[in-house]
């Protein structure tokens, strides 16, 4: 996921790559859900923005 440096997305999140097991997409879907209710993400720091700007997440069901 993108942010932006006040801690929201600056994009949607996109799933780049899901397991063939048939819950597997279901299950992608809702962290995406998540991570769009959780923002902003406020407790990051401005001061750092350089090292948190892009965040990778790797779910396995």
């Amino acid at each position: 996921m993108r942010l932006r440096q006040d801690g929201s997305l600056a994009d949607v999140p996109r799933i780049v790559s899901v397991s063939q097991q048939p819950e597997a997409i279901g299950i992608a879907q809702k962290a995406v859900g998540a991570v769009n209710s959780c923002a902003p993400y406020s407790m990051l720091s401005a001061n750092t923005y350089d090292q948190w700007q892009n965040i990778n997440v790797t779910l396995r069901p």
